[in-house]
């Protein structure tokens, strides 16, 4: 075997294990795992330790001709063929020797028949084996070698090539996916062409592959169409196989060490990589669109990987299963973002040629709501209207009450409250006519609210004990929590403070579940305010300071502005006057980009409108007011700043796009569009968090600094340092 040239990042704890294992008694353990894992480097080192210790090792690179022949050459025994196997075993047994057999897969059988004959002769010897497959024998011990973690994988690429930029580290790390024999052949080539890493694993791949029946092979190459594995059921109708045949293949590939779970096909991604077939794009694409449909939340939260590339894919081929999946992707975009994804996925697929009928009804009803939950009260009209007008032409009721139970929700801020009790009741009577209790739900709840803007609590109150009951009989959960997180507020209005605190602490207990993140900061607020008027006010800011920054990142300026004015009351009565006037600076610039009339109503005047609107950046620092940010080692975060303010100074109100703002943070690298939208949505929510969020904007084009702020620059520019 080849003597490990490095020292062994991230398998301490394997090499620990083992140890531990054969000090317990265990006489034979195989390291099991795909190839280019490191099995054949780990066993190495730990035959290195155990002749450091003074024992006999003997090392074996099994080939098929000669395994027993091979284990006699190496510990140097010379006997008649017929007597071979028992002068072995006394030899090695003598000097209670390791037997270390490396890449048993290339003749199993054999390994197995003399890994068990040497055990039964023997009382003293062990033996440690890699292979792609265990053996099988009852006493064997089977240890399955991991992927490196990033920091192992990234410390091994250092070793190798100490002279590798950080961009190109990164970039090997990625594309070798863990497994240290395509991170130590990319970082030979010093990151340069760090795509030969995949081509490296092409020999001992192809090796594994023809050892495999036709239908893993087929389950194998299926899977690696998956963004990080999948469903056996949709892999499986993917490879074509029926499932019973494919359960068997994915049994077969798991003996094999090429998956890494059970009851999901999942491959290591420097494998998958590796076989992935540009053929099987739209079958996977299709295939995914068709089970989203049956997924539960658990299941779409899970898959949300999958299901974004699937959706891609189809966009591509213009293929019209894409808007049936946007509609399944709306469920779980609502509750976990980003905006700027959610938005984008709907558009994009309203956009899909020859969309027609129920999808683009549910298409233009999610994408109303999208822009209503984010305070676009007045850009949810026309789809919405649009929405509710083919329901009718089509004869749909169902779709045509949800128009108008959202249309109550939506015209309820804009300040139209006769418009939005008549699009309330409407829905509630299609409700009552076709017996739909989820309708009914949504429509009470949001009636509800109508009575709480208005100043009647008590019948607010009345609506949302109805809407609770409704959601409940139909199995509605998502409407129940927010009826009774509305129910809450309105017992909090009246003054029943233990009351409502029950209620919303019930209600975000129920958010929680569903993983639904943004009412959960939402509710957050509401139950601040409780405690606020209950006079726990470092139990209200501690919660509203809390909630702040997921209230920003879900973009949900109603709750943002909210929170800012309760923690602006907490200052006040705290004798804090310059920070309540700097919170309430903050929620007039948030109104300044949300349609709310009934906020921008009851809004408290501004003493010191300019106190907190002024940006200064020097090398590395950003103030904002009395505020101080360091960014000086967060040069990402610097450089899409610093492209912010460069749009703000040059033209006033026009926005940086994704793409842009992607270019200036992260330049010359290449990554997929959801992993760059991902990118520029943290570094935002970044520079929200840390302190920027009222002056931080988000419009249709992208995101751009409030143009009506006052903006300086220090002599350095933020990008050199």
């Amino acid at each position: 075997m080849p003597r490990p040239a490095l020292p062994t990042f991230g398998r301490l704890e394997a090499l620990a294990t083992l140890e531990r294992e054969f000090g317990a008694g265990h006489r034979c353990i195989t390291l099991h795992g795909p190839p280019g894992i490191g099995k054949t480097h780990l066993a190495g080192a730990f035959a290195e330790r155990a002749r450091v210790a003074g024992r006999d090792v003997v090392e074996v690179h099994v080939r098929p001709e000669d395994v027993l022949s091979g284990l006699a050459r190496r510990a140097q025994v010379v006997a008649r063929t017929d007597a071979l196997l028992d002068t072995v075993a006394e030899a090695l047994d003598a000097a209670s020797a390791l037997v270390v057999l490396d890449e048993a897969e290339v003749a199993l059988e054999e390994v197995a028949t003399l890994v068990g004959a040497l055990l039964s002769a023997t009382d003293r010897i062990q033996v440690l084996v890699t292979s792609q497959r265990a053996l099988g024998l009852p006493a064997e011990r089977v240890q399955r070698v991991e992927p490196l973690d990033a920091s192992a994988s990234e410390a091994l690429v250092r070793a190798v090539a100490p002279a590798c930029t950080p961009a190109a580290v990164a970039s090997i790390v990625a594309l070798g996916g863990g497994l240290p024999l395509a991170l130590l052949l990319a970082a030979h080539d010093g990151g340069v062409e760090a795509t030969r890493a995949d081509d490296a694993l092409a020999d001992a791949l192809d090796r594994a592959l023809a050892r495999l029946s036709v239908d893993a092979r087929a389950l194998l190459v299926a899977a690696a169409a998956f963004v990080g594995g999948g469903p056996l059921p949709v892999v499986a109708a993917v490879a074509g196989l029926e499932l019973t045949r494919a359960t068997r293949a994915h049994r077969e590939l798991g003996s094999a060490g090429l998956t890494t779970r059970e009851g999901r096909v999942e491959l290591h991604d420097a494998i998958a990589r590796r076989v992935r077939p540009e053929s099987l794009r739209l079958p996977f694409a299709r295939a995914m669109a068709a089970a989203a449909a049956s997924f539960d939340a658990s299941e779409l939260a899970r898959e949300r990987d999958n299901l974004l590339a699937a959706f891609h894919s189809l966009v591509e081929a213009s293929d019209p299963s894409a808007a049936e999946l946007a509609v399944a992707l709306d469920s779980l975009l609502v509750r976990q973002g980003p905006p700027a994804l959610h938005r984008a996925t709907l558009e994009q697929a309203l956009a899909v040629p020859r969309l027609f009928g129920a999808t683009r009804r549910a298409l233009l009803r999610a994408l109303a709501r999208m822009h209503a939950l984010h305070g676009r009260y007045d850009a949810a009209l026309p789809p919405l209207e649009e929405g509710a007008r083919a329901a009718r032409e089509a004869g749909d009721r169902a779709s045509e009450g949800s128009c108008l139970a959202l249309g109550c929700f939506v015209r309820r801020p804009l300040g139209d409250e006769t418009g939005a009790l008549a699009d309330g009741a409407a829905a509630l009577r299609i409700a009552e006519e076709t017996h739909d209790r989820p309708l009914e739900a949504m429509a009470a709840q949001a009636m509800g609210l109508v009575h709480l803007a208005a100043g009647r609590p008590i019948d607010a109150e009345r609506w949302e004990v109805r809407a609770l009951a409704a959601a409940e009989a139909g199995g509605a959960p998502r409407v129940a929590a927010i009826a009774l997180a509305n129910a809450g507020v309105a017992l909090s209005r009246q003054g029943r403070l233990t009351e409502a605190a029950r209620a919303l602490d019930d209600a975000l207990a129920r958010f929680g579940v569903l993983d639904d993140r943004f009412h959960v900061a939402r509710v957050s607020t509401h139950r601040a305010a409780v405690e606020l008027a209950a006079g726990e006010l470092p139990a209200a800011r501690a919660r509203l300071v809390a909630a702040l920054p997921g209230l920003d990142a879900v973009e949900d300026p109603e709750g943002s502005i909210e929170a800012r004015l309760l923690l602006a009351e907490i200052a006040r009565r705290d004798g804090e006057g310059f920070e309540a006037a700097r919170l309430l600076a903050d929620a007039h610039l948030l109104l300044r980009g949300a349609a709310h009339a009934l906020l921008a109503a009851t809004l408290p005047e501004l003493v010191s409108p300019d106190a907190a609107a002024v940006v200064q950046l020097d090398a590395g620092a950003v103030r904002f007011g009395t505020h101080v940010v360091d960014l000086s080692r967060r040069p990402a975060l610097r450089r899409v700043l610093s492209a912010l303010v460069d749009a703000r100074l040059s033209a006033p109100g026009q926005a940086c796009t994704v793409s842009e703002l992607l270019a200036a943070g992260w330049p010359g690298e290449r990554m997929s569009v959801e992993s760059g939208t991902a990118r520029v949505y943290m570094s935002i929510r970044r520079l929200r968090a840390l302190g920027l969020s009222p002056i931080l904007r988000t419009v249709d084009a992208g995101y751009l600094l409030d143009p009506t702020v006052a903006l300086t620059r220090g002599d350095l520019d933020v990008r050199r340092s």
